[in-house]
Formats: C-alpha cells, sequence, structure tokens
C-alpha cells in the first residue's frame, strides 16, 4: 500500500471506529472496498508493526506515519 492509502485508512479508522472490539474488521472493510490487492500481505505487515486489532492500527501503525 501507498502512504495516500495508508492515511486513508488512518482517516477511515478514525472516523468509523468507537470502542475498540479486538478485531480488524474496519480494516478489512477498508482493504477490501478499497481493492487493496495484496491484502493479506497488508494485513501481516500491520500485525508486525503493532496493529493487531483497529484501535491499535490507529495507536501505533499510524505514528510511524507521522
Amino acid at each position: 500500500m501507498s502512504c495516500e492509502q495508508f492515511q486513508k485508512l488512518f482517516d477511515f479508522l478514525d472516523k468509523e471506529l468507537g470502542n475498540c472490539d479486538n478485531t480488524r474488521k474496519l480494516t478489512d472493510k477498508f482493504l477490501s472496498e478499497n481493492n487493496i490487492k495484496e491484502k493479506e500481505k497488508t494485513l501481516g505487515w500491520l500485525k508486525e508493526n503493532g496493529g493487531h486489532y483497529d484501535c491499535e492500527v490507529l495507536a501505533n501503525v499510524e505514528e510511524q506515519f507521522e
């Protein structure tokens, strides 16, 4: 994914995420709806970088892009 796509993911999660439910269902939804071709690879990279759940993608991964 490009840096621009990651930023769109973070914006999407920031808007859609209520309480953390310990899933990545919103991240999965974003990747599917935006036709991210290497979805499994992206999910693996997020997990390796602290994004086990949607809330952690925002808390841990987004800071790497700032």
